[in-house]
C-alpha cells in the first residue's frame, strides 16, 4: 500500500469517527496524536504531505539541538569525554536534572535561534552542579533564549560583555542602560550608570543603594532595536523598569542587578 493509500485511510477513518461520533468522536481526536490531529486539520492529501514535512524538520532540528545541547553540557563538566559521559550517566535518575531538562524541553523545541541552546546548556549544568532546583532566573532566561532571533540573540550577548568590561567602581550594586541622549544636542547612545552600595559603619550593617550620583559609562555598542531588547530584559523579570530620568520614558531604560548581570554574562559567553 502506498504512503497515499495510507493517509487516505487515515484521514477517512478520523473523519468517520467525528461524524459517526459526534462529541464522543471529536473527543477521541482531540485525545489523539499530533500527527493524526495534523492530518485531520489538514483535509487533503497534498496539504497532508507539506505537514509531515514540516514535522519531519521539526523532529530533525529537535534532534540536532539535544545533541548539541549535551555536548555542550558534557564539555563544561570534564575535560575528558568519557568521564564527563560517566558523569551524565550517574546523575541520570537524578530528579533535580530531570526536572531542569523538562524546563529546557521548551525551549529546545521552540527557540527561534540555534545558537541559543549553548547557553541553555550551560545554565543548565550550572543548577544541576549546585544543586539548584528551576528558579526565576533559570525560568527567565529560558523564556527570554525563546523568543530571541539569532540576531537579537548577538546583540544581547555583545551587550552584556560590553557592560561586564567596564572599569566598574567598587559595591556598584545594579547597572542602569539608558538608550539615550545625556546632553542636549548629542547623538543617541547606549550609556551604564552604575549605582553603588554605600556600606554604613554601624553595629547592624545597613546598605543604602543610589548614595551620590552614578558613575556614567558611554557603550560602543549600536542596538539596532533598543525597545525589543530591553522589554525581553524586563518582560522576563531579568531587569527592572525604571521611571526613566532626563525626560527619556522607561522604555528606553532598564535596570539589572550585578549579580543578575554576572549569571547572564557566565552561561552566555
Amino acid at each position: 500500500m502506498t504512503d497515499d493509500s495510507n493517509t487516505k485511510e487515515i484521514v477517512s477513518g478520523v473523519a468517520e469517527t467525528v461524524i459517526g461520533g459526534g462529541a464522543a468522536g471529536l473527543g477521541v481526536v482531540m485525545g489523539a496524536d499530533p500527527v493524526t490531529v495534523a492530518l485531520v486539520a489538514a483535509g487533503g492529501v497534498a496539504a497532508t504531505k507539506v505537514t509531515n514535512a514540516a514535522l519531519a524538520h521539526f523532529l530533525a532540528r529537535t534532534r540536532a539541538r539535544w545533541a548539541d545541547f549535551w555536548d555542550v553540557y558534557r564539555k563544561g563538566r570534564a575535560g575528558d569525554p568519557e568521564l564527563a559521559e560517566a558523569q551524565v550517566q550517574a546523575n541520570s535518575d537524578d530528579p533535580l536534572l530531570r526536572d531542569l531538562v523538562v524546563e529546557d524541553a521548551r525551549a529546545v523545541a521552540e527557540a527561534l535561534a540555534d545558537p541559543v541552546i549553548p547557553v541553555l546548556a550551560r545554565l543548565t549544568r550550572a543548577y544541576q552542579s549546585e544543586g539548584k532546583v528551576a528558579d526565576g532566573f533559570f525560568r527567565g532566561m529560558r523564556r527570554l533564549l525563546t523568543d530571541v532571533t539569532e540576531a537579537e540573540f548577538g546583540a544581547l550577548r555583545d551587550l552584556v560583555v560590553s557592560v561586564m568590561a567596564l572599569p566598574h567602581p567598587a559595591n556598584t550594586f545594579t547597572i542602569e542602560l539608558l538608550y539615550s541622549a545625556m546632553e542636549p544636542d548629542t547623538t543617541v547612545q547606549l550609556h551604564a550608570l552604575c549605582h553603588v552600595i554605600k556600606i554604613e559603619k554601624a553595629e547592624v550593617p545597613t546598605m543604602v543603594v543610589g548614595e551620590g550620583q552614578p558613575v556614567r559609562f558611554t557603550l560602543g555598542v549600536v542596538l539596532l532595536d533598543p525597545l525589543r531588547i530591553f522589554s525581553l530584559i524586563k518582560r522576563n523579570d531579568l531587569g527592572n523598569e525604571t521611571a526613566g530620568r532626563w525626560g527619556v520614558p522607561s522604555s528606553v531604560n532598564v535596570l539589572i542587578t550585578m549579580h543578575a548581570l554576572t549569571r547572564m554574562h557566565a552561561v552566555m559567553v
